[in-house]
């Protein structure tokens, strides 16, 4: 007597139906992945020059606008004295509109062109 053998596995409708989904999922989630990774690059920048802007404010308090140090993100920038407005603007990559901040004559900081990508 010959015994029958059992016969195990996926048939191709069930792998075809997983590659489906898996495309599926890859064609909503890539995108979706490399947006948020844009819009941390915006966050960073925005939050680049308004740290820049924050600190040249703090030291024109403070009467030492001479020790401002450049800070990362941020393209050269000097923190000149009271009285005069200062610009800071973002150096990151990949976007089309850098970030800028301005430090008013009166020491008010304010975030006048957000990064765009």
């Amino acid at each position: 007597m010959v015994k029958a053998q059992k016969l195990e596995g996926f048939t191709l409708l069930e792998l075809l139906i997983v590659i489906v989904i898996l495309g599926v999922l890859g064609a909503v989630g890539v995108p979706a992945y490399f947006n948020q990774v844009d819009i941390t690059r915006e966050n960073a920048a925005n939050q680049a020059v308004m740290a820049a802007a924050k600190a040249c404010s703090a030291l024109r308090i403070t009467g030492e606008h001479g020790l401002f140090e450049k800070v990362s993100g941020v393209a050269e920038a000097t923190c000149s004295d009271q009285g005069t407005e200062q610009y800071f603007t973002s150096d990151m990559e990949n976007l089309t509109d850098q970030a800028q901040a301005t430090v008013s004559a009166g020491g008010g900081v304010q975030l006048t062109r957000p990064a765009a990508r």
